[in-house]
């Protein structure tokens, strides 16, 4: 049988987060 495929050991690197969100409105 056909050699299988190479596995993708390294996944695509997320997309960037957004750590500085809006704060919360104030009570």
């Amino acid at each position: 049988s056909p050699p299988p495929p190479p596995y993708v050991y390294k996944s695509p690197p997320p997309p960037p987060y957004v750590y500085s969100s809006p704060p919360p409105p104030p009570y």
